[in-house]
């Protein structure tokens, strides 16, 4: 082969090798595209329950009668939890405004407003992501 066939050669592999890395950072961040989209979607408590039972497929090498089970489990439970959350949200929530008042007795006028700024950014925060 020739300087020059060689040189071609060389080309080629680079553009190929450049092609094929492009096409699998493109799965990869399709994936995880996917992945946040579906996890926006079902809402966060799922999305963690999705990732623990991943976790545990991977790391115990479940087989598929006992990655069945476990998944049933989970999506028994997590009505369970889902339930618990909202018997308990109600005396969080007392808490939390408890808390929130005896703050902002503590401020001035000027403070309260800020304070009462402050809080709305956050509880809006905590209602994007489903809290």
């Amino acid at each position: 082969m020739t300087l020059q066939g060689k040189a071609r050669l060389k080309i080629w592999l680079a553009l190929l090798s450049v092609f094929a890395l492009g096409a699998m950072t493109g799965g990869a961040l399709d994936r995880v595209h996917c992945m946040r989209s579906q996890h926006g979607a079902r809402g966060r408590h799922e999305g963690r329950a999705d990732r623990f039972f991943q976790e545990l497929q991977n790391d115990l090498s479940l087989t598929d009668e006992q990655s069945n089970s476990v998944r049933r489990i989970i999506d028994e439970t997590r009505n369970e939890y889902h339930t618990l959350r909202q018997e308990v949200r109600p005396r969080y929530d007392a808490i939390r405004q408890r808390e929130r008042a005896e703050i902002r007795a503590l401020l001035s006028v000027e403070q309260q407003q800020q304070f009462d700024q402050l809080t709305e950014r956050i509880d809006a925060r905590h209602r994007k992501h489903g809290d």
